[in-house]
């Protein structure tokens, strides 16, 4: 494996164990993640945040180690949906001309944005943030 592909999958593992600890409920002070089930996760959760992320990075490396670089960084290695979240806050001297025409480039990449030929966003929300407390203003 060449030292790019290497340093490649080590960001992912770490991207990824940070991911895991989050969405597991394996939530402390020091992070900030929530989710999981309080009932299930409430030992997790009383573990450091650096505890978990060595876990969880301990546990991606195993199984790196077990199904191999090839295998793990494929495309469809345990394929699932990402949701991602994009915020756009314009300066105050942004023309609403070039705010449309952001957006516009933005939602294009519905189609656009492609692998192996073929668009891979399944599907894209846009619209003005509507906040009750103000926090879109």
């Amino acid at each position: 494996m060449t030292a790019r592909k290497r340093s490649a999958v080590m960001q992912f593992l770490m991207a990824s164990a940070v991911s895991v600890a989050a969405s597991t409920g394996c939530a402390t002070e020091n992070n900030g993640a929530s989710g999981g089930d309080a009932s299930t996760s409430a030992a997790a959760a009383s573990a450091p945040a650096e505890q978990v992320d060595k876990d969880a990075a301990k546990a991606l490396r195993e199984e790196l180690s077990r199904v191999g670089a090839e295998e793990f960084t494929a495309a469809d290695y345990k394929p699932g949906r990402v949701q991602h979240i994009v915020l756009f806050k314009f300066k105050p001297d942004t023309s609403s001309e070039e705010q449309t025409e952001t957006m516009k480039r933005f939602r294009s990449l519905r189609t656009q944005a492609t692998r192996d030929g073929k668009p891979y966003i399944m599907s894209l929300d846009s619209g003005v943030q509507t906040s009750g407390e103000g926090a879109g203003s």
